[in-house]
């Protein structure tokens, strides 16, 4: 008995400590409400659990901590590691852009258009008739998933899928795509045609509006329809595709309520038709706005 009223005291003297330690710690709030009555019953009663469970508590915050570390670790290295991709592709780019002829973009714009033509009429079933450069494996069906506008998370986009066996796929694994420019430009075109597909609440800052050439300045879609913008039919908007081997360095313009007039520059891979590296390596800013909305 005596042994285990010396036990109950440090129990109480150790819990003690670490309330004492609390009430002088800078998160403390005064303004907090106070605990039920029955918790602090429990608790008095409790008390040599209540220490017990302190060294698994110290243990769980333990790991948690090396969790966290360690996934700060990996993320750091995955930013090193676009950061030496994206290095890399501006370097062979550099190298090559001036030693070639600008594919032939006529073709390529005509695509683009009537891509983004069906897209505004949400008839997606067509998309693949226009892709006439990109085939699909196994006889799959190349379709849109439209966000979920119940999600959990503070915002959704649509993606590309492939329904394959009643089973959803991402659409780059199944899709294959000619070795040649225009190839090439499908491929751009379906790795970013999320960007201009429905977007719901967050997503939608990612929303842009790509622009080929001034025809598509009237499908711009401003948020503050009181703004001035210049003419932007006086800006060079011609889409450049470059070849070296199995690299494609492909540059477009596109509108973005939140950030403006850009100029995106890519470099991507085809491999044995498969869209094996897509690398967006320098975004320039040829008209800068914000319409500062906030969702």
């Amino acid at each position: 008995m005596k042994a285990l009223l010396i036990v109950y005291a440090i129990s109480w003297l150790i819990l003690l400590a670490v309330y004492l330690f609390s009430r002088l710690s800078k998160n403390w709030d005064p303004n907090r409400s106070k605990d039920p009555w029955y918790i602090l019953a429990i608790i008095i009663g409790l008390a040599p659990f209540t220490v017990l469970l302190i060294p698994y508590i110290l243990w769980k915050s333990k790991k948690e901590e090396k969790e966290v570390k360690r996934r700060h670790e990996e993320f750091e290295l995955e930013e090193e590691e676009k950061e030496r991709r994206r290095k890399s592709a501006e370097v062979r780019y550099n190298k090559i852009y001036r030693n070639f002829l600008n594919a032939d973009t006529d073709e390529m714009v005509e695509d683009a258009q009537a891509l983004h033509r069906v897209v505004r009429e949400s008839s997606y079933d067509s998309i693949l008739k226009i892709m006439d450069k990109t085939t699909v494996l196994a006889n799959a069906k190349l379709q849109v998933r439209v966000p979920d506008m119940y999600c959990n998370d503070i915002g959704d986009q649509s993606k590309l899928i492939i329904l394959l066996d009643e089973e959803e796929h991402d659409a780059f694994d199944y899709l294959r795509f000619e070795g040649s420019c225009l190839g090439a430009w499908q491929a751009y075109l379906l790795h970013q045609l999320w960007h201009s597909l429905p977007l719901y609440w967050h997503a939608n800052y990612a929303k842009r509006d790509y622009l080929y050439s001034w025809k598509d300045l009237p499908f711009i879609y401003h948020m503050r329809k009181d703004e001035v913008f210049p003419d932007f039919s006086n800006y060079d908007l011609t889409p450049r595709v470059y070849r070296s081997g199995d690299y494609y360095y492909i540059s477009v313009c596109f509108w973005s309520e939140f950030g403006g007039l850009i100029r995106e520059y890519v470099e991507l891979r085809l491999n044995d038709g498969k869209l094996s590296e897509f690398v967006n390596f320098r975004n320039d800013t040829l008209y800068k706005y914000d319409c500062g909305i906030l969702f």
